[in-house]
């Protein structure tokens, strides 16, 4: 008998859909209703589950992903503490902007996509091959 995976899910609401997502696994899946989104997501791991078990690879999936195998069933991790923080305000993220412009100005160095570590949310925006463009109207 193959081993069960027991596994986390979330379900969002985006717009007209629910999206569902084993995040430890990272399979996400729609539908339109709850229902068919928690239906969706089933399909959707036990298919990746599938194709890990005929590539040889499940028990290494699992592993990395940090599920832990009791007796027959493979569990996925469960948190010590949940908490929805807040993350820095983008004010902090405007003084680094003016901080990072004033060193390019200085040095003439562009910083770019791996010169500048922050998320693209925050700062700058950084594309292939072009200059920074600006993803929030700082001011000069």
């Amino acid at each position: 008998m193959a081993a069960q995976v027991v596994y986390r899910t979330e379900f969002f609401r985006e717009q007209a859909l629910y999206v569902g997502l084993a995040p430890e696994l990272n399979v996400s899946s729609f539908g339109e209703t709850l229902e068919e989104a928690k239906h969706s997501l089933e399909e959707a791991v036990e298919a990746f589950l599938e194709e890990c078990r005929l590539l040889g690879t499940l028990d290494e999936v699992l592993e990395e992903s940090g599920f832990l195998k009791r007796g027959n069933h493979w569990l996925s991790r469960q948190p010590v503490v949940v908490e929805l923080m807040t993350s820095r305000g983008l004010s902090e993220f405007m003084v680094l902007d003016a901080v990072i412009r004033a060193s390019e100005a200085r040095t003439g160095i562009q910083f770019n996509a791996t010169g500048f570590p922050f998320p693209r949310e925050y700062g700058r925006r950084m594309t292939s091959g072009g200059p920074p463009e600006q993803a929030y109207p700082f001011s000069n």
